[in-house]
């Protein structure tokens, strides 16, 4: 018997998350956001809180300067992630795993021993529930 799944639309991002009762109830209820938009807002709230009081010190430039420079780390950072949830979320689809079997098969490694299975603990370990 499946369960039947919630479906939640970031409206910052726009994505469609089709999420468990139970995570949907834990994580998502009564919020407009996903958690990945949540948490950058939450970033962009303390980084406006570290501006307003540093406004008229005399080493705010170089302050802004690095804030700036950690913004762009943490763009980049957050991109690679979301590529390689993509690429890991390839994995969990089983046709897609056995072609990847098929085309691989004098090779072995960890993803090997365990499938699609492997791919989808992974992503379940980083925090994504859209798979």
């Amino acid at each position: 018997m499946t369960k039947q799944k919630i479906s939640f639309d970031c409206l910052k991002c726009l994505k469609n998350l089709q999420l468990e009762e139970h995570i949907f109830k834990k994580a998502y209820e009564g919020h407009e956001l996903c958690l990945s938009c949540r948490s950058l807002q939450e970033s962009d709230k303390k980084i406006a809180e570290i501006k307003c009081k540093f406004a008229n010190d005399v080493y705010f430039p170089v302050i802004r300067n690095d804030i700036s420079v950690l913004l762009s780390e943490l763009e980049r950072l957050q991109q690679d992630r979301e590529k390689l949830i993509e690429g890991i979320k390839w994995y969990t689809d089983n046709d897609h795993y056995e072609m990847y079997e098929a085309l691989n098969s004098g090779w072995t490694n960890d993803v090997s021993y365990h499938g699609a299975d492997h791919a989808r603990i992974i992503l379940k370990s980083i925090g994504v529930t859209d798979i």
